[in-house]
């Protein structure tokens, strides 16, 4: 199992537009009420830099919501170069040491169908984690089980998935008949997922079952509007596996 140390050589998590704010805000206070602080007025500082930031107006905003994009570019061009030490007691990088529930590349039996679920080799130095997206993993491969047994908790449901990986999952709910299915997940995960979508296509073609792969950052997630594409920004089944 990997260690829970964490290199200090690792690229620093993208700020989000209220962590630009509350930055500047704080630059603009006396260093020497800093030194007298004490952690309940840091705290009420927070809070009120969280505030004030709601309280902004869309442009007055737009501003740090591009330095926060900006930070975002940042840190996935690090991450993209970024080797992370290798744990000298396994020789692992990830703390998912491998499957225990059967997976077939060459098929899946599933409802009345057949799964293809094409997977590529997973590497430290893909994604921000550890590449873990382009496989499926136990959790996956019990969730699909779960909804082939009980298809009721997705028919005719608008569903949304975050962590699709590969997309096994949302292909399933597809599949057993959902009214919309929105798969999420990292940018480096969304051609295999979109390949997967693309091979099961068939098996909804003559539903009108709407089938969508977008990103989705947990650390700086798109608005719900954007993310649900419609006027309701409401989802009836969110599904997450591992």
């Amino acid at each position: 199992m990997a260690s829970d140390a964490r290199d200090p050589n690792a690229p620093k998590k993208p700020l989000t537009a209220l962590d630009f704010y509350a930055q500047a805000a704080r630059r603009k206070e006396d260093a020497a009420n800093y030194d007298t602080a004490d952690d309940t007025q840091t705290q009420a500082s927070s809070e009120l830099y969280e505030l004030e930031f709601n309280n902004l107006s869309d442009a007055e905003k737009a501003t740090w919501y591009k330095l926060a994009r900006r930070d975002k570019i940042r840190y996935k061009k690090e991450m993209a170069t970024y080797e992370p030490p290798v744990d000298s007691s396994s020789g692992c990088r990830l703390l998912l040491m491998g499957r225990f529930f059967p997976f077939d590349s060459e098929g899946i039996p599933f409802a009345d169908t057949t799964l293809i679920i094409k997977e590529a080799q997973n590497s430290s130095h893909i994604g921000e984690d550890g590449g873990t997206g382009l496989n499926v993993w136990d959790g996956a491969m019990l969730l699909l089980r779960y909804i082939e047994k009980v298809p009721n908790i997705v028919k005719s449901k608008r569903v949304i998935e975050l962590g699709s990986g590969c997309g096994i999952v949302g292909v399933a709910a597809a599949i057993c008949g959902c009214k919309e299915v929105i798969m999420t997940d990292l940018a480096y995960a969304l051609p295999l997922m979109r390949e997967n979508v693309d091979i099961h296509r068939a098996a909804w073609k003559d539903t009108d079952v709407v089938v969508s792969c977008k990103e989705c950052d947990w650390f700086q997630p798109p608005p719900v509007d954007e993310l649900l594409g419609h006027d309701s920004n409401k989802a009836d089944v969110l599904l997450v596996a591992d």
